[in-house]
């Protein structure tokens, strides 16, 4: 009679501490000959059970108690009195893994009716296999022997069940990780419910490296078919998995550390066969579900029998993450950084057409920012035609190095753009538009030191012509392959147009100004069209509806075209408020817009930034400048915005002529 047995086990159980809330964990092995109910009284198990063992005098660095015997009672777990074996596997304390081999043990002086040998011992010399000369310690699960034949057929075989899950950081997993459920669908209905779990474990992330490690390898998965026999009596999948040592992006068999499998339910008799259990893993791009990539994992049962795990078909999805860089790891091969620059038409985007700019890791290495690899996209549009006679706006582009920190994990390249309102050829902070990032890739799990060529962008004045109708700059990029630190001419990959803006239509009669003198002695500069621009002390308030509210003031206005997270933007709006007395002042914005405040001293400081509808602040007496902006430009809304305290709204000023924008 052959015996088969199914063993329940995964390494990284006992690498990554896990288990149940007890940190315990049973493994059974069960004779599978003539029955397939794993819920007949009949059956007998042999079960081993895992216990975590915290540091402390048994063990300094933790370890694993391993308890083996005989599931007298049936209940599927190893109680106290059926123990009859006890072995205790400690860390080891010079920084070795520990690790595990199971392989199977034949008939003999060690298992009567064979079984498995568990050899365990610390990897001295770091290949991630356990040498014969790193055994510490070899011991048995030993097979049941066989119980008595029944007598009549079985029903057919339950389909056998996988559910993958986040784990959080905690007891489990100390950086998070993945729990993997396991059990048969005694109700068949495709899914684990809780009672039909037999097995826990988790698939932990690893820890952060120590300041002299050198950077991780990538883990692989793979899955393959495995044949109806000894691991599988109706077949299934067998899943290894392991850690790319020679960085060939396959699992080789030498790199393999645990086989485990997904069997298919047995046939029963007079009844149709259980449906095939199918995995499906592809990759999953840097994103929301894998900050470093990874791979994505979709599971369900092949219930049309197209051996294809069709969408309709998959029961759960789940990913495995590749880690994060280890701390002061030796410099990895991080993929380029790429930059795209291509026309954009005249549209939502840009009212008067420009240029779109992409930004994104060359994942795929061939020197091209394919459409999956963009990670953002943002536009440097042409300046509008002017009105009476006044020569359009000059868009400028300002570039310059981005340090390591929020907005550049590795550092990187800070791009501003917009207009040169004041036509003095420099794009000053109250004229900038947009700000985005071009930042340097993350180094790469396992690399040595890193060939990647850095990304380089050139800025040239472009002459007008048929690129641009009234001239404007010409922006070429490409990869430094030379490592010389400029743009050579046969290292550009893209050259692209930022044009000046046209002419305006000439008006009938041009805009005439005089300097007048305003109530308080102060110059002012005053146009026929109604401009007022202060030219010696003073400020000129712009119209605004303010109106007097229980507890404060009310202000009632609207975005034309907003000018997003920029507190110089002439397109936010500026209101100075006096404090008249020190306390706490409450503001409130009802609009549809994504609404955002700055509040600034009269040192031009800002006192506090908020990304929300409501501010609440402590403030002294004195004057104050409270901007309403946007969290995205070129927003167009009424608002309605309380002030709650004891205050004055002086009025609306333009922030052209504020104490920050003047001083720069």
């Amino acid at each position: 009679m052959r015996l088969i047995f199914t063993i329940i086990l995964s390494l990284s159980l006992i690498a990554c501490g896990g288990g149940d809330e007890e940190n315990n964990n049973d493994i059974l092995v069960k004779d599978n000959t003539k029955e397939t109910d794993i819920n007949n009284p009949q059956l007998r198990y042999t079960i081993a059970r895992t216990t975590k063992i915290s540091p402390g005098e048994q063990c300094s660095a933790g370890g694993v108690e391993i308890n083996s015997g005989v599931d007298e009672n049936n209940n599927k777990r190893l109680d106290d009195t059926e123990i009859l074996e006890t072995q205790v596997v400690c860390h080891g304390t010079s920084g070795y893994n520990s690790l595990v081999d199971i392989n199977d043990e034949p008939i003999g002086e060690n298992c009567a009716a064979g079984g498995k040998s568990i050899s365990t011992g610390l990897d001295a010399n770091q290949n991630n296999i356990l040498d014969s000369s790193e055994i510490k310690e070899t011991t048995y699960v030993c097979n049941g022997l066989s119980g008595a034949s029944g007598t009549t057929d079985g029903a057919a075989g339950y389909n056998s069940l996988v559910d993958i899950s986040d784990e959080l950081d905690g007891e489990n997993c100390v950086n998070g990780g993945k729990k993997i459920s396991t059990g048969m669908d005694a109700d068949r209905n495709d899914i684990l419910d809780p009672s039909e779990i037999n097995n826990t474990s988790y698939v932990c992330n690893g820890l952060d490296g120590n300041s002299d490690g050198t950077s991780g390898y990538n883990s692989l998965v793979d899955i393959t078919d495995e044949p109806a026999g000894s691991n599988c009596a109706a077949g299934g999948k067998s899943i290894s998995t392991g850690l790319d040592a020679n960085q060939n992006s396959i699992l080789d068999s030498s790199e393999i550390e645990k086989s485990s499998y997904v069997c298919n339910g047995q046939s029963g008799a007079s009844s149709e066969s259980g449906y095939n259990s199918l995995v499906d893993i592809s990759d999953e791009l840097v994103g929301t579900n894998c900050a470093n990539g990874g791979k994505k994992i979709t599971t369900g049962m092949d219930t049309n029998r197209n051996d294809t795990l069709d969408p309709s078909e998959i029961d759960n999805t789940s990913y495995v993450c590749n880690g994060a860089d280890g701390n002061g790891g030796t410099t990895g091969s991080g993929y380029n950084s790429l930059v795209d620059i291509a026309d954009e038409p005249a549209g939502s985007n840009c009212e008067a057409g420009g240029k779109s700019i992409s930004t994104g890791l060359d994942a795929n290495q061939n020197s091209i920012l394919d459409s999956s690899e963009i990670e953002k996209s943002s536009y440097v549009c042409n300046g509008q035609s002017g009105a009476s006679s006044e020569s359009g706006y000059n868009s400028l582009v300002d570039i310059s190095d981005e340090l390591v920190g929020t907005n550049c994990a590795n550092g990187g390249k800070k791009i501003t753009t917009g207009m040169d309102i004041n036509r003095n050829d420099t794009l000053d902070p109250s004229e900038i538009d947009n700000t985005s990032y071009v930042c340097n890739g993350a180094d790469g799990n396992g690399g040595t030191t890193g060939s990647g060529y850095s990304s380089l962008v050139d800025i040239a004045d472009e002459s007008a012509g048929s690129n641009c109708t009234n001239g404007g700059k010409q922006i070429s990029t490409g990869l430094d392959s030379n490592n010389n630190g400029t743009l050579d001419s046969s290292e550009v990959t893209n050259i692209s147009y930022v044009c000046n803006g046209l002419d305006g239509v000439t008006s009938s009669a041009g805009v005439s100004c005089a300097i007048t003198e305003g109530p308080n002695g102060e110059k002012i500069l005053s146009c026929s069209d109604g401009t007022l621009i202060p030219v010696e002390g003073g400020v000129v308030y712009q119209s605004s509806t303010v109106n007097d509210i229980s507890g404060g003031k009310q202000i009632v206005d609207s975005w034309n075209t907003s000018g997003g997270r920029n507190r110089y933007s002439f397109r936010n709006n500026h209101y100075q408020i006096e404090v008249l007395s020190g306390g706490e002042l409450v503001f409130e914005i009802d609009s549809n817009a994504s609404d955002y405040f700055y509040l600034v001293n009269s040192l031009d400081i800002v006192v506090t930034e908020v990304s929300n509808n409501r501010m609440s602040v402590n403030l002294s007496s004195g004057v104050y400048t409270l901007i309403a902006a946007t969290y995205n430009p070129y927003e167009q809304a009424n608002y309605v915005l309380n002030i709650y305290g004891d205050i004055n709204v002086l009025g609306k000023v333009d922030p052209s002529v504020s104490k920050s924008a003047k001083e720069n």
